[in-house]
């Protein structure tokens, strides 16, 4: 048996929910090595059905390829990601090492269905207001540390007010 070793691409998308409720828009770009086709595919058992239509095209063959890779990957992906943020409170959140904990686990159990990851990468993306609250917390800290919490506090409240302008060139 000759067995191809390809490197495929894939991108997880989602939501998750760090402490206190705080949703995040989550970005996963991973890549992927299947070294075991009997595991990936008795885990995705549909990917054997594709030979029953006699009208088999390329599109629909990367699109069972595609399914699959969302039920096995992107789906642990999600699971693991969105167990460990739950507790996590996103002021604090060290997305290198939320992105460890989840290579680690993932590529573990991975390995069980017939697949190797050999890298991928969190992008957490937070909304305006929350990366002005990370901003307004990270800074009160500061002033905390250098022992002028009070005048921080102060600042942070007088520029919350401070007007905010937007200009859009159009052609």
């Amino acid at each position: 048996m000759v067995l191809l070793i390809i490197e495929y691409a894939g991108e997880a998308k989602f939501k998750t929910q760090f402490a206190k409720g705080v949703l995040s828009d989550v970005e996963i770009p991973f890549t992927y090595i299947i070294v075991d086709p009997v595991k990936y595919i008795s885990n995705a058992r549909y990917l054997g059905k594709m030979g029953e239509s006699l009208e088999i095209s390329a599109e629909s063959v990367g699109g069972r390829y595609e399914m699959a890779e969302n039920i096995i990957i992107d789906k642990l992906l999600r699971a693991v990601t969105t167990e460990h943020t739950r507790n996590i409170d996103v002021v604090g959140a060290n997305p290198a090492e939320i992105e460890d904990y989840i290579f680690t686990r993932v590529k573990s159990d991975l390995n069980n269905k017939g697949v190797e990851i050999p890298d991928l990468a969190l992008v957490i993306k937070n909304d305006e207001l929350t990366r002005l609250a990370i901003d307004a917390a990270t800074a009160v800290r500061v002033y905390d540390n250098a022992g002028i919490g009070d005048v921080g506090r102060k600042v942070i409240v007088a520029r919350s007010g401070a007007a905010r302008i937007n200009v859009n060139a159009g052609k």
